[in-house]
């Protein structure tokens, strides 16, 4: 089962629900860009400083 949530403007407000839905039990995250201003390797630099403080492994695939 694949479940696919788009964070807008104002989620915050709504972040205890999205706790109580989602817990913290993920299997992937995805991310998604149309553009951004960081390198890909400053990403995957930021991404793996979230993965060494919370757990995770981050898989840097940059085919796509």
């Amino acid at each position: 089962m694949t479940w696919r949530l788009e964070l807008r403007q104002g989620w915050a407000a709504h972040r205890e629900a999205l706790d109580e839905l989602f817990s913290d039990e993920f299997q992937q995250l995805v991310v998604e860009f149309d553009s951004m201003d960081d390198s890909f390797d400053s990403l995957v630099n930021r991404l793996e400083d979230i993965a060494d403080a919370l757990g995770g492994e981050v898989d840097d695939d940059d085919r796509h």
